[in-house]
């Protein structure tokens, strides 16, 4: 199972490159890549900045398989106050 995971990890890596290369701008240094976290989260974020969509998504899939972001997101619920469809606010019926 860890064979799979790191397998996994190591094809998204591959695809990064190719997705990279296509851009033009940045040369990966996959060692580094895989190894160091700060140099990892930078490049990430610097690719982060692309037009396209499949490289983005990429990127934010690589900083959660890493640690750089979490796995899931506490999600807070958002509550509106109800407004009485009778009354009218700021409007000239008086």
């Amino acid at each position: 199972m860890v064979a799979d995971v790191d397998n996994e990890i190591l094809k998204k890596v591959a695809k990064l490159g190719v997705l990279a290369r296509k851009q033009g701008t940045i040369k990966l240094d996959f060692n580094r890549l895989l190894t160091d976290r700060s140099y990892a989260n930078q490049l990430l974020s610097e690719l982060e900045g692309s037009n396209d969509e499949d490289l983005v998504l990429l990127c934010l899939s690589l900083k959660v398989d890493f640690g750089i972001l979490p796995a899931t997101f506490e999600t807070r619920s958002v509550k509106f106050a109800e407004v009485s469809p009778t009354r009218y606010v700021y409007s000239p019926r008086g």
